[in-house]
């Protein structure tokens, strides 16, 4: 009988560059009493264990993958008569995707890489050759059939650092090219992947759908992502709606810590790998992101780079001006209206601001790319409330931390941008 079984390590690696044929790794030790009733002894040696399995979906019993390897290697120790220890450590037991079922390959993997979760059925036979003390043994066609339902690290009361988070950090913004529809942009990031899997794909795009409008289609061509750094290039078509309220809403709703919830979608020809296109070209996930930064933690952390510097709000002029850090290179970005209100503690009102900067020139504001530029003087209409104004004079000298509501209409190369955000507890300086 069977006892005592440890798995040491089992992951998976699913490699678009081998087309469509991805591997398993195991490591695993499993104690085996052989019921010994004359008190005999024997010794048993594997010499070869070859598998005819196939990897069953849980949902329609219907096999999805084939194991693709020739033998897999098997270590037997003797403990005691007629008690052994099996040991398996394989590094790339090969599996072959069943024709027409690559829709159900993908869900499997994602359930057990996302979702930490293996639910599975192994059916088909094993052909074993065996040295013993008292001659070879060779048996062919042994029947297997097996279920698998794994959880990892399923409870919630795990504490963080057990759940570490792959941290992204954007380093570049190049606008490749614009229209008055499209901006074109490859992003560079940067990856600290702290989990023991990784990926590589030859080339990949998916679409993110917000309340039915086509926003983004972002794509990713020779990725290889490691454990460690990584330095990935995102390739982003920006869709732009400059007169739609729900591209307004978009901006709004992720500036203010709010969850958002978008579609992500495949379409044809999303990946030059046949068996992946076939299975993303209907694929359609709604899925909502959670944007507070201080909501706890997640699977995934970010940081943008630093727009806004510096905010100085001057009491006797009754006017603000700003200092501004444009991030993105490879088009010209000018800034020629915005329309903002500023509230203290998230419903104080303390003053609104209107500016056209088309007024000082015929494009607007020109910001250059990394280069800190500081805007005129706006003209600030105060709010008349006293609870503002005390608010106010007693943050002279200091900062105050406001949000900040604006309506903000740009030029970047070709298009207009119009879109609206809500800057949360920004630091304003205020001054005499």
């Amino acid at each position: 009988m069977v006892k005592d079984l440890v798995v040491d390590k089992l992951y998976a690696y699913w490699s678009a560059e081998d087309s469509y044929k991805p591997w398993a790794g195991i490591s695993a030790r499993a104690t085996i009493d052989i019921p010994n009733y004359s008190a005999a002894n024997a010794t048993f040696e594997i010499e070869s264990l070859v598998p005819n399995l196939r990897l069953m979906d849980d949902e329609d019993q219907l096999p999805f993958a084939i194991v693709d390897t020739p033998s897999i290697p098997v270590e037997l120790k003797q403990m005691a008569p007629l008690q052994f220890v099996v040991s398996c450590d394989y590094d790339r037991l090969g599996l072959r995707v069943v024709p027409g079922r690559e829709l159900q390959f993908t869900r499997a993997m994602r359930r057990a890489l996302a979702d930490r979760h293996v639910a599975l059925g192994v059916n088909g036979s094993l052909d074993i050759a065996m040295a013993t003390s008292i001659g070879k043994i060779h048996i062919s066609a042994l029947p297997v059939g097996a279920y698998f339902d794994w959880k990892f690290d399923a409870s919630p009361a795990v504490e963080t650092a057990a759940n570490p988070s792959a941290e992204v950090s954007v380093s570049r913004i190049h606008v490749a090219d614009t229209t008055r529809d499209l901006i074109s942009l490859e992003i560079g990031v940067n990856v600290n992947n702290p989990f023991t899997y990784g990926a590589f794909i030859s080339d990949l795009a998916l679409m993110v759908k917000y309340s039915g409008l086509h926003i983004v289609t972002i794509g990713v061509k020779e990725l290889s992502l490691s454990q460690g750094a990584n330095d990935v290039t995102l390739y982003v078509d920006f869709h732009n709606y400059p007169n739609d309220p729900r591209q307004r809403m978009l901006f709004l709703e992720a500036s203010s810590g709010k969850n958002v919830t978008v579609e992500i979608a495949g379409f044809p020809n999303c990946t030059s790998i046949q068996p992946l296109e076939t299975s993303l070209r209907e694929f359609v996930h709604r899925t909502t992101i959670n944007t507070d930064p201080s909501s706890g933690p997640r699977m995934v952390t970010g940081s943008l780079p630093q727009v806004l510097r510096e905010v100085v709000f001057r009491i006797f002029a009754m006017s603000a001006e700003a200092t501004i850090v444009n991030p993105v290179s490879g088009a010209e970005v000018w800034l020629q209206v915005i329309e903002a209100i500023g509230y203290y503690k998230h419903d104080i009102p303390l003053g609104m601001l209107e500016y056209d900067f088309t007024s000082d020139g015929p494009k607007g504001l020109r910001l250059p790319f990394d280069r800190a530029v500081s805007t005129p003087r706006m003209p600030i209409v105060a709010n008349e409330t006293s609870i503002g104004w005390d608010v106010l004079r007693r943050a002279i000298g200091g900062t105050l931390d406001v949000d900040v509501f604006t309506n903000i209409q740009m030029q970047v190369g070709n298009a207009p941008l119009n879109f609206t955000v809500m800057g949360r507890n920004a630091p304003v300086k205020v001054r005499l």
